[in-house]
C-alpha cells in the first residue's frame, strides 16, 4: 500500500507540474487589459482604495484578488477603463496578479486527482482525469487572466473533495477526522457561494447526496433513533449553519473594507449611502421647510418632475377624453420648469420643518399653479389617474382636497423631518389615495418625449419613490448647514439583505445584447467561443474555446451513463447481477454523483433569462471530466480501489491503450488550438485551419 501511495503522490505532483507549465507559459502576454479583467481588476482597485462599488457577484474571490494585488505591490491607482489598456504604461504588476488565478488552476488539477483517488479510482484513471483538465484550452485561457472562474472551480472542487472524504469516514462517524471533513465541506460550500451565486449549484448537489446518506442511515436503523437525530443535527450544524455564518462574515468584511463613497452608491438606498464617508448626498442634504423651492427626482428613472404651459390633448390616441389641463410629466434634465414649492395646508408657519405625515401642497415655481389630482384616467395607463396643475383661484372649494398630498417618508425616516438628497418619499393624494408615480414610458409627440406622471393606485410600487434635490430658500438661524453630516449607522443585516436583493435583481436584468453571448445548448459541443483579445498589428488573438476532444467525450458519456444506470436498475429489479457488488456500489455512488454535479452545473442555465457566455460552462466541464474518468474506470479496468488505499483494480493492455488514445487526441487538439489560447501570431491560413466549427468567429481570417 505504501508503494501505491508513493505512485499516486508522484503522479499527482508530476501532473500538477505539467499543469503549471501550461498555465504559466507566456503569462506576461498580452501586457494589456483582457476581456473581463476590465471589471475584476477595477474591483481590486476599489478594494485597495476602500471605495464602495456594486457588483452582481458575492465578494470572496474579489477580496482575495485585491489582497493579493496589494501584497505584490499594487496601490489601486489604475481604473482598468478599457480592454487593451497597457499594463506596462500604467505600471501595474499584472504578471504577479495573474499568477494567483493561474496557481489556483494548478491546485484545481491536483484536487481533481485527489477526488478521483478518494472515490475509489485507479492511478491511471486519476491521472487521465487530471490530464484532461490540464490540457483543456478553455481552463488554461480562463485561469491565466485576472478573473474569478478558477476560484469558483477551486472552491467547488474543495467542496466535492471534502464531502468525499467525509463520506469515506461514514463508518467512523463522530470521530475528530469525520467532524473535520464534515465542517470543511460546509466551509468550502460557503466559499463557493461567496465567489458567485452559481456556487449554489454545488450546494444543491451535495445536498442531494447528503439526503441520500441520511436516507440510508434511516433505513439501516429501521426508524428514527438518537443516532439518526445526531447525524441529522451534525449535518445541519456543519452544512447549513456554518455556511450561513461564513457567507455573512464575508459580506461583513466587504462592507468593512469599503467605507468610502464611490461608484456603487447609486445602486443603493439613500439610507445605505448615508453610511458611506464623503457621500455627496450626505454633504448636500438639507432640511426642507415650508416655502422652500426644490427639484423632485423620480428615483427609478432619474427624471425630474416638471410642468409647463403645454396642455393635454382633448382626446388621447385611444379615444379617451383628457382634462385638457396643463401637462405634468418627468424629463431627463432639470430646468426652470422642474422647480416646485412646498406649501402648508393646516396653518403651519412658513419656514418651519416639514415632517413625515404632513399634508402639503406642491406649487409649480414658475407658473404658481398647484399640483392637482384629476379624476380622469392618465394618458398611458387607464387604471391610473391624471396629474395636472391648476391656478389655485380656479379650484372649486369642494375640490380643494384634490390639491392635498400626504408626505410619506421611507420606513427608516418615518416620523422624522423631511430631508433632501438622502431620503426617498411618496406623495399620496388625500382624497383619491393614489401616489404620484410614472410608468417610465414616453408620452406621444404632444408630450415632447417626456415620461408620463400619474396617480398610481398601487401605493407600494417602487415607481412611486421620489427624491428632493437643489433646495432653494433661506435657512432658519442655526440650520445653515442642514442635517448632521456624520456617517449614519445602518444595521449589518439591513445592509446585507439590501445588497442580496440588488444582486439577484441585477443578475436577472443582465439582458443587454452582447456579440459573444450564447445559449446553453451550444456550450457542451463548443459551437462557438468568445473573442477575449486581439492585436491588429501582430494579428494575434485570444479566443476562449474548450478542447473539443474532452468536451465531446463528456457529451458522449452522458447518454452512456443514462443507459448503464437504466440497465442496472432493470437488472436489479429482476435480481440479476451484471457487475461485481463492489463495482456496482462504486458506480451508483461515484459515477452518479459526478453526473449529478455536471447536470446541476449545466441545466439551471437553461432556465435563466440573463445574458450567458461560454465560460459559464467551465464548472460543468470540470465535473464532466470526473464523469469521463469514472466511466473509463468501469469500461477499461477491472475493479475499484478500496477505502484503505489498497488496489483491487486490474489494469490491462486495453486500459493503457484506451487512455493513451484519448490523451493523445486530447493533446493534439490542445497544441493545435494553443495559439488561440496564448494569443500567438497566426497567418490567415493558420487562422482558417483553426476554425474547427463554422460558428467560430475568429479574427484575422481574411
Amino acid at each position: 500500500m505504501q508503494k501505491q501511495n508513493q505512485l499516486h503522490r508522484t503522479l499527482q505532483l508530476g501532473i500538477m507540474a505539467m499543469c503549471a507549465i501550461l498555465t504559466y507559459f507566456k503569462i506576461w502576454h498580452p501586457a494589456e487589459v483582457v476581456f473581463d479583467e476590465v471589471h475584476f481588476g477595477k474591483f481590486s482597485s476599489f478594494y485597495i482604495r476602500g471605495t464602495y462599488f456594486f457588483d452582481v457577484h458575492p465578494p470572496l474571490a474579489k477580496m482575495i484578488l485585491a489582497f493579493w494585488s496589494y501584497m505584490v505591490g499594487y496601490d489601486g491607482h489604475f481604473d482598468f477603463t478599457s480592454i487593451g489598456d497597457s499594463y506596462i504604461t500604467n505600471r501595474i504588476p499584472y504578471i504577479s496578479i495573474r499568477l494567483l488565478p493561474a496557481t489556483v488552476n494548478v491546485l484545481n488539477c491536483g484536487l481533481l486527482y485527489s477526488i478521483m483517488r478518494n472515490s475509489g479510482h485507479s492511478w491511471l484513471t486519476c491521472g487521465l482525469t487530471a490530464l484532461l483538465y490540464a490540457f483543456d484550452n478553455a481552463m488554461v485561457a480562463q485561469s491565466r487572466l485576472i478573473l474569478l472562474d478558477s476560484f469558483l472551480i477551486f472552491f467547488m472542487l474543495c467542496s466535492v473533495y471534502a464531502f468525499v472524504r467525509s463520506r469515506g469516514l461514514r463508518h467512523k462517524s463522530f470521530t475528530k477526522e469525520w467532524w473535520l471533513w464534515l465542517f470543511l465541506t460546509g466551509a468550502a460550500l460557503a466559499c463557493t457561494l461567496s465567489v458567485k451565486l452559481v456556487g449554489s449549484f454545488v450546494i444543491i448537489s451535495v445536498g442531494f447526496a447528503v439526503i441520500m446518506d441520511l436516507w440510508e442511515l434511516l433505513d439501516v436503523s429501521s426508524g428514527l433513533s438518537i443516532a439518526m437525530v445526531s447525524h441529522f443535527m451534525a449535518r445541519v450544524a456543519a452544512l447549513i449553519v456554518t455556511p450561513i455564518i461564513l457567507y455573512l462574515g464575508f459580506f461583513w468584511i466587504h462592507f468593512a473594507v469599503l467605507p468610502l463613497s464611490g461608484p456603487g452608491d447609486k445602486y443603493m438606498s439613500l439610507t445605505f449611502q448615508a453610511t458611506l464617508k464623503d457621500s455627496p448626498l450626505v454633504k448636500d442634504a438639507r432640511f426642507i421647510h415650508y416655502n422652500d423651492t426644490f427639484t423632485i427626482e423620480h428615483k427609478q428613472s432619474s427624471y425630474f418632475l416638471q410642468s409647463s404651459d403645454n396642455q393635454y390633448p382633448q382626446r388621447y390616441e385611444d379615444g379617451r377624453i383628457s382634462s385638457q389641463g396643463f401637462i405634468v410629466s418627468i424629463k431627463s434634465n432639470k430646468d426652470r420648469n422642474s422647480y416646485w414649492r412646498i406649501l402648508p395646508t393646516a396653518g403651519q408657519e412658513l419656514g418651519t420643518k416639514v415632517m413625515d405625515g404632513a399634508v402639503v401642497q406642491l406649487q409649480h415655481a414658475v407658473s404658481n399653479r398647484i399640483l392637482y389630482t384629476h379624476d380622469v384616467a392618465s394618458p398611458l395607463k387607464s387604471s391610473n389617474m391624471e396629474m395636472t396643475v391648476k391656478n389655485l383661484e380656479t379650484v372649486e372649494e369642494h375640490k380643494l382636497n384634490n390639491t392635498y398630498f400626504k408626505l410619506s417618508l421611507q420606513t427608516e425616516s418615518q416620523g422624522q423631518p423631511w430631508k433632501s438628497d438622502i431620503q426617498t418619499f411618496r406623495l399620496i393624494s388625500v382624497p383619491h389615495n393614489v401616489a404620484i408615480s410614472s410608468t417610465n414610458k414616453a408620452l406621444p409627440d404632444w408630450g415632447q418625449g417626456h415620461f408620463d406622471a400619474n396617480g398610481n393606485k398601487k401605493q407600494s410600487d417602487k415607481s412611486n419613490d421620489w427624491i428632493v434635490h437643489n433646495v432653494l430658500g433661506e435657512r432658519p438661524k442655526g440650520e445653515e448647514y442642514g442635517p448632521d453630516k456624520k456617517v449614519k449607522p445602518m444595521p449589518f443585516m439591513a445592509k446585507f439583505m439590501e445588497l442580496q436583493f440588488l444582486m439577484l435583481d441585477h443578475n436577472a436584468r443582465l439582458v443587454t445584447e452582447h456579440p459573444y453571448q450564447s445559449k446553453p445548448y451550444t456550450w457542451a459541443w463548443m459551437r462557438r467561443g468568445i473573442a477575449y483579445w486581439q492585436n491588429k498589428e501582430s494579428r494575434s488573438q485570444i479566443y476562449l474555446c474548450g478542447n473539443l476532444t474532452g468536451w465531446w467525450a463528456i457529451l458522449v458519456c452522458i447518454p452512456v451513463y443514462v443507459v448503464m444506470a437504466s440497465v442496472l436498475a432493470i437488472a436489479k429489479r429482476r435480481q440479476v447481477h451484471i457487475m461485481r457488488p463492489d463495482v456496482e456500489r462504486r458506480f451508483i455512488r461515484a459515477t452518479t454523483f459526478f453526473t449529478l454535479l455536471w447536470f446541476m452545473h449545466y441545466f439551471p442555465f437553461f432556465m435563466m433569462g440573463r445574458d450567458l457566455f461560454l465560460h459559464h460552462y467551465l464548472p460543468a466541464a470540470t465535473c464532466g471530466y470526473m464523469l469521463v474518468g469514472s466511466l473509463y474506470q468501469f469500461f477499461f479496468t477491472n475493479g475499484v480501489e478500496n477505502e484503505r488505499g489498497a488496489t483491487t483494480t486490474l489494469l490491462t493492455r486495453k486500459s493503457f491503450i484506451a487512455a493513451s488514445l484519448l490523451l493523445l487526441l486530447h493533446l493534439r487538439v490542445f497544441v493545435f488550438l494553443a495559439p488561440l489560447t496564448y494569443g500567438l501570431e497566426l497567418s490567415v491560413g493558420q487562422v482558417l485551419q483553426r476554425r474547427l466549427l463554422p460558428a467560430w468567429d475568429l479574427q484575422f481570417a481574411k
